[in-house]
């Protein structure tokens, strides 16, 4: 074998053993990477259990033990109890995305419209609850919940524009302003929160009460 055979099979042999290192070093890479949004995942689970059995802002400890990790473990994955409460707000929201819709937007007769407009507003705040009570204390500390809340009310305040637009349009702009922002407090979380909480009203009661308001808002006379 010459001089220039030699060379290049030593190159082909040093280039696949290369090719093998990088390969591997690909894969030890992608299992990092794997455990560590693992171990995310868990600790995100954990915070938003122990929010839902207690409402409160959970202790970092309580939050490595129900995830299975260490408490210096939180720090590697998050960057403060802040960041990693934000998260698990806005991954919890968005699991829920659907219920923030109103089905069936616009369609079908008042009465139907109220009945499904109320249904969906009511299945929303029962499931949401736990966290939208915990994310409406904190709005001081992480701003990211004040304004999560505040484009969440924007859009529900489209939702009505969009719902009731037979009735909204041969009013007055002013007047239909009006009512909007009446249905859209009237039905929020927080007067939902209030009737539940505050005075141990069923949901079957706020059902009724919302409905006999909406249809006497909305309809004709």
């Amino acid at each position: 074998m010459d001089r220039v055979s030699r060379a290049s099979g030593i190159a082909k042999a040093s280039s696949a053993v290369d090719d093998e290192s990088i390969g591997a070093e690909s894969v030890v890479v992608d299992q990092r990477s794997a455990r560590r949004q693992r171990g995310r995942e868990s600790v995100i689970s954990a915070v938003l259990e122990l929010i839902h059995e207690h409402g409160a802002i959970p202790a970092s400890t309580e939050i490595a033990s129900r995830a299975g990790v260490s408490p210096a473990s939180l720090f590697r994955y998050f960057d403060s109890l802040d960041d990693l409460q934000h998260e698990a707000v806005r991954q919890h929201f968005e699991s829920n995305h659907e219920f923030f819709a109103v089905p069936r937007i616009g369609e079908g007769a008042l009465d139907e419209r109220i009945a499904t407009f109320v249904d969906a507003r009511i299945a929303l705040h029962n499931r949401i609850a736990p966290v939208a009570r915990f994310g409406r204390g904190r709005v001081v500390e992480v701003p990211y919940f004040a304004q999560s809340i505040s484009a969440v009310r924007l859009e529900q305040s489209r939702q009505v524009r969009v719902h009731f637009a037979s009735e909204l349009r041969p009013m007055r702009r002013s007047a239909a302003d009006d009512l909007v922002a009446v249905i859209t407090t009237m039905t929020s979380f927080e007067s939902w929160d209030l009737q539940h909480s505050d005075l141990g009203r069923s949901d079957r009661q706020v059902r009724r009460s919302w409905v006999e308001a909406l249809a006497g808002l909305l309809g004709p006379g």
